[in-house]
């Protein structure tokens, strides 16, 4: 018979060649190994390989399940690398010998973070630096170091988390290690501490949450950004430029002027020095010395420096009178600065650099344009009432979640607040929120107030958002409802003997008048007038009414407003006895519901059944009115 080919020649044959491509010298190795030990390493070779894979992969898989499910039993804290508290750990961590000697970690070095001012001029660390005592814990601390993912940008170079773990039971653990940490110099001497007076911390404000037009706002952050880079501080000293920047954010109070100078700190992790020029007891010496005595990278705030009393030069205000240099001089009880003062602060010959300055004003044309010439101010943003798409972004932000404080998006995450929302109702809504003011009427803080009252229910926002405008509409129709009866009731008034139509009734209604400045002035007027009583809120907005009626002769376009309201004497001035049906309250309503005879003759609480078979007699579109604000209350008390 002829010789067949065996099956499994051909790959015992083949992977020691194989092998051998794969790892120079495998074949000799292989030899050796059959030659003393007497096995074929070839014929292991699979086995070896599952070994391997396994090893390299689902190992590592494994573990990180277990130390996952490890750690989610512990207690922990977390530390980001822009906290002002991680140079600290990382200093208290290379002091620990035990950490010292483990290589995951590096003991004995600089901080790792790495921000858009750190260039290439940095001096390295001496041995002094790290000073050997250290204070030991009695507990088991596990320490992770979880790098960011983020390499798209200089933001987040070497940026990290540290994550200290602890057993639950031993939670005072990390509060003392905390302490401990907050307690470690970053300096070299570990019995100095830097002091900083009137420091406080604060969370960091979103750009995403800043009102400004977003082209505006990409401006900015885009010169913030290109300032901070590393190369651009190389460039300014290639050239003798002073590497400094300046911007004057000026508007109206409420447009967001604070608002944006924090958002920019938090943008570029750097922390900001505020100070008011009109601060009591500040001097000449004492502004020089805080200039001088800034840390290398911050940013300086001068909020509202209009009300400095920087004034431009040419006033002739009673307080103000020129020194022996021909300056103005501005007088306080306590102290006194000069504009010139101010001046070689911001960029004389000893003024600091590596920092950014942000001036504030309501009035920029009350300073004096020496304060704002180019090298001073190298930006002028401008911060108006809110357009059409700075109110849509003021509904954004309200309803929508913020951005990720580390990413600091410049528009808002489409994500809604609540999960009961849908993101294409809060879009539509933004839209006709923002079509229902008046452009360029209000600021962002009015606009947030605003909200800020509706911040759980958005439609209630959009349908309520005329009640402060300043241009009332021709008229509104009034319907109250009153809440906690077995069945909800509404107040109807029946109109007066006198009226041509005597057997009429109807809800509480009138038009807007010359005195009322808003519309929510017209709601309590007319509640007020033609009941007697005090409106407390309004709760629901029904659809917008339009009819036509003819006054003197001509024919005017009429605009009815709908709304459900709550007045105060519902709580205060109904008796506990007087609860177990309608009759007994409206005879206590007699005594607080105060009718004008020469309009109205009586008033009665009618039910949606009584509506619907017309025990009261009523004309035009009353009847649909009343029976779609029963429908209203009935869905909105069932949910």
């Amino acid at each position: 018979m002829a010789s067949g080919i065996n099956s499994t020649s051909v790959p015992s044959g083949m992977l020691p060649s194989v092998m051998e491509d794969l790892i120079p010298g495998f074949g000799f190795f292989s030899h050796l190994v059959s030659l003393f030990f007497n096995i074929d390493i070839s014929s292991h070779l699979r086995i070896f390989a599952a070994v391997l894979a396994f090893l390299s992969y689902a190992l590592p898989t494994c573990w990180n399940r277990i130390i996952f499910l490890f750690l989610y039993f512990t207690t922990s804290t977390e530390i980001w690398s822009y906290n002002k508290l991680y140079p600290s750990a990382m200093r208290w961590i290379s002091l620990q010998p035990a950490l010292n000697r483990t290589r995951q970690l590096v003991a004995g070095t600089r901080s790792s973070l790495s921000t858009p001012w750190d260039g290439e001029d940095g001096k390295a660390d001496d041995d002094k630096d790290f000073p050997k005592d250290n204070q030991s814990f009695s507990s088991w601390v596990a320490l992770y170091r979880q790098p960011y993912k983020e390499t798209g940008s200089p933001w987040f170079v070497n940026m990290e988390r540290l994550h200290f773990y602890a057993v639950p039971w031993k939670r005072h653990v990390l509060d003392d290690l905390m302490d401990e940490i907050h307690k470690t110099p970053v300096n070299g001497d570990p019995k100095q501490v830097a002091v900083y007076e009137g420091f406080k911390w604060g969370p960091p404000r979103f750009l995403s949450i800043v009102v400004l037009d977003q082209d505006k706002k990409r401006r900015v952050v885009e010169d913030l950004r290109e300032f901070l880079h590393p190369k651009t501080k190389s460039w300014y000293q290639l050239r003798g430029l002073p590497y400094r920047r300046g911007y004057l954010i000026h508007g109206p109070s409420g447009t967001g002027k604070s608002s944006l100078s924090l958002a920019l700190a938090s943008f570029s992790f750097l922390d900001i020095y505020a100070l008011s020029l009109s601060a009591i007891g500040l001097d000449e010496t004492i502004l020089a010395t805080l200039f001088r005595d800034l840390p290398k990278h911050c940013i300086v705030l001068l909020e509202d420096i209009d009300e400095a009393g920087i004034k431009k030069r040419s006033s002739d205000s009673p307080s103000e009178k020129p020194d022996h240099n021909g300056v103005d001089r501005i007088q306080w009880s306590a102290g006194s600065v000069t504009l010139s003062a101010v001046l070689n602060a911001i960029d004389g010959v000893a003024a600091q650099e590596n920092r950014i300055l942000i001036m504030t004003t309501n009035h920029p044309e009350r300073l004096d344009p020496a304060l704002l010439r180019a090298g001073r101010v190298d930006m002028k943003i401008n911060m108006g009432p809110a357009q059409w798409q700075e109110a849509r972004q003021i509904f954004l932000m309200v309803y929508l979640q913020p951005t990720d404080a580390h990413f600091m998006e410049i528009t808002p995450l489409s994500i809604p607040a609540n999960p009961d929302w849908r993101l294409e109702d809060i879009d539509n809504l933004s839209t006709a929120f923002a079509s229902g003011i008046p452009s360029g009427c209000f600021t962002a803080a009015e606009l947030q107030r605003y909200l800020l009252q509706y911040k759980h229910d958005p439609s209630a926002a959009n349908r309520l958002i005329n009640l402060d405008s300043t241009t009332p509409p021709t008229a509104s129709e009034l319907v109250l409802i009153l809440w906690d009866l077995p069945k909800p009731c509404i107040l109807l008034i029946q109109r007066a003997l006198c009226d041509s139509k005597p057997e009429f009734w109807e809800v509480p209604a009138g038009s807007c008048e010359e005195q009322d400045k808003t519309l929510r002035d017209a709601l309590e007027r007319e509640v007020r007038e033609e009941t007697g009583l005090q409106l407390s809120q309004v709760i629901y907005a029904l659809p917008i009414q339009t009819w036509t009626r003819s006054k003197e002769g001509e024919q005017h376009e009429w605009v009815g407003l709908p709304y459900i309201i709550e007045v105060s004497e519902l709580e205060h001035s109904i008796s506990h006895e007087n609860r177990q049906g309608v009759s007994g309250r409206a005879l206590k309503w007699k005594d607080v519901i105060q009718l004008n005879p020469k309009e109205h003759q009586d008033f009665a609480w009618a039910t949606e059944d009584e509506v619907r078979r017309d025990k009261y007699k009523m004309f035009g579109n009353h009847k649909e009115t009343i029976l779609e604000a029963f429908a209203t209350v009935t869905q909105n008390c069932s949910v």
